[in-house]
């Protein structure tokens, strides 16, 4: 710049002694026009030397800005490009009842129960009358993304990713606390753009879960929410898999994918009304407390052995979830329509009629119940980088799983063997992008589960009851007496059962606390509208940090028993804080 100033001074110098020299020798026209030829030339120098100089600056600008990416994807000695990612999250989370839950929401009852882990908690509880407020850095995310190209042809990467959602035995919030990693994805991918082939081997997002573009990973439609539950009606699970995908130009888009299953299970196994008065073709009267006595055996999980907790569950599973997926990105809008195949598996013990019924006797068999469900998304940018539309669904039978919801998949038949319930999930959102670091989003989800109860009356053959030792008894003697089933008596199994006691669910005067026995409704769905939005305050070479905050309502309705049909719901307000470093 110093250098343009002397010129433009030497210029000025010229130009104002060749004015001179006009006034006082006119016979030197000639050398005049000259030198104002010579200025003339070296203002067209300034000029170039400004807009040389301008280029540079946006030279050096770009230069520090590839710099700033490849210290974020240095190259090792192996020609391999390491990138980290991940962020720090702090987030207030205030619910005006109390699920005892950290920043992943629970958006059904789990079972009737006043102590911890209730989720959205019926108003006969303690936690339906106290709100919760909590704080955490649980989400904050680490991630490692490796990618290594052999050829122009072939790209290799691995990625991993965690967060700090574990909770181990001694995890408490009291001094200090012991919450542990959690993964979330773990996978490899080989993609072979000559033959527009992908495979991916690992844990990552299910091919269920809705794609930005194209079907390939770490571009899903993940919901922008706060809170790590989502929103009911968004299907996904993360798990591992076996997953193979053809792109066609890379504007169609056909996926196949093997998942790791587990079935979830619920209702009311094969019983029948231990209380006398409810024998035969009657319900209870309201409020009575009965027990629901099983007649036959499921076996359908086992508690962990090596590898997994041994305090948890594992559904009994024989085959692998299959899902078929296509997608298309025509040049306006992301659409997708896929296909779900599952398998579930049980070991049932019926015993025969007129025989000692315990879970050693009768006639063993193992039986696999058939799934099946049909899905599909659409992302529509209305108005392109303002406006962006949303929709999902997915319906059929034994899906349950793949929603936030987490409703039953699968519950009872009579003859003890499983049957899979009918299940629809929809998702509807919209994302406002009013400037480049705002996003304002509102998100409907709904998931609704059908009832799938079973009941028959009579029996050819009473059924013989004898004691917890298996051993027959007869009355009068030494060991408990047998008891003698009525052949008139009514059994029934399934989910949604119109018989369970749901008068200690809500508040009355009978019942200050509800109980297991007086408050067992089943859920028949719950929905949720979420408003939010997050704010990129800033954004440059050191990272991004943002702001955000959002407010859900979430509403579930059960199904009718006896005592009425309860509705709890539950309001869920968050805050957050969020630094990325590497982005």
């Amino acid at each position: 710049m110093k250098s343009i100033n002397k010129l433009r001074i030497s210029a000025i110098a010229i130009a104002v002694g060749a004015a001179l020299s006009s006034t006082v020798w006119a016979d030197q026209q000639d050398d005049i026009q000259q030198l104002k030829q010579q200025v003339e030339e070296l203002n067209q120098k300034l000029q170039v030397l400004e807009q040389q100089q301008e280029i540079n600056k946006e030279n050096t600008a770009k230069a520090a800005e590839e710099a700033d990416k490849a210290a974020k994807a240095a190259p090792v000695s192996n020609g391999v490009k390491i990138k980290v990612g991940g962020y720090i999250d702090a987030t207030s989370i205030y619910r005006d009842k109390n699920e005892v839950s950290d920043i992943t929401s629970t958006w059904i009852p789990k079972a009737f129960t006043t102590t911890a882990g209730a989720g959205i908690p019926f108003a006969n509880t303690p936690q339906a009358q106290t709100p919760e407020y909590r704080e955490t850095a649980r989400a904050s995310r680490l991630s490692l993304l490796a990618t290594g190209n052999p050829d122009d042809k072939t790209t290799l990467t691995a990625y991993i990713e965690t967060d700090f959602q574990g909770a181990a035995q001694t995890a408490n919030s009291q001094q200090s606390n012991a919450y542990t990693p959690r993964l979330r994805q773990a996978y490899t991918t080989w993609d072979q753009s000559d033959l527009g082939l992908h495979f991916l081997a690992g844990q990552s997002w299910s091919l269920a879960t809705a794609f930005k573009d194209g079907l390939i990973p770490r571009d899903e439609n993940i919901p922008i929410t706060l809170d790590s539950g989502y929103v009911p009606g968004f299907n996904e699970t993360r798990n591992p898999q076996l997953r193979l995908v053809k792109d066609f130009n890379h504007t169609y888009w056909l996926g196949l994918s093997l998942e790791s299953p587990q079935a979830l299970v619920g209702g009311t196994a094969p019983s029948y009304l231990a209380n006398a008065a409810a024998n035969g073709n009657n319900n209870p009267a309201a409020g009575t407390t009965f027990t629901a006595v099983p007649t036959i055996s499921t076996v359908f999980s086992e508690t962990g052995g090596s590898g997994f907790n041994s305090v948890n569950a594992y559904s009994t599973d024989s085959r692998p979830d299959v899902i078929l997926k296509g997608a298309a990105d025509p040049g306006w809008g992301h659409y997708e329509l896929y296909g779900l195949y599952r398998w579930f598996t049980d070991y049932t013990n019926s015993p025969a009629s007129g025989v000692l019924a315990t879970a050693n006797t009768g006639a063993g068999s193992t039986s696999t119940t058939n799934g099946e469900g049909i899905g599909g998304s659409v992302l529509l940018p209305v108005v392109p980088k303002i406006l962006d539309l949303q929709g999902s669904f997915l319906t059929g039978n034994g899906i349950g799983r793949y929603g936030q919801a987490q409703l039953p998949d699968v519950t009872y038949n009579l003859d003890g063997t499983l049957a899979t319930i009918h299940e629809t999930d929809f998702l509807l959102g919209a994302i406002l992008h009013p400037t480049s670091d705002v996003d304002i989003f509102g998100y409907f989800g709904k998931e609704l589960a059908n009832q799938q109860a079973f009941e028959s009356t009579g029996l050819n053959n009473p059924i013989i009851y004898a004691n917890s030792h298996g051993v027959p008894a007869t009355p009068g003697g030494s060991l408990v007496p047998v008891t003698y089933l009525p052949s008139d008596v009514t059994t029934f199994s399934g989910y949604g059962l119109p018989q369970l006691d749901t008068y200690g669910c809500n508040v009355n005067a009978a019942h200050a606390v509800g109980t297991a026995a007086n408050c067992a409704a089943v859920t028949a769905a719950t929905q949720q509208w979420t408003l939010g939005g997050w704010w990129r305050f800033y954004h440059g070479t050191y990272g991004t940090v943002q702001w955000g905050a959002s407010f859900s309502h979430t509403s579930v309705s059960t199904f009718a028993g006896v005592g009425g049909a309860p509705t709890p719901d539950i309001n869920v307000y968050l805050l957050s804080f969020r630094y990325y470093p590497y982005q």
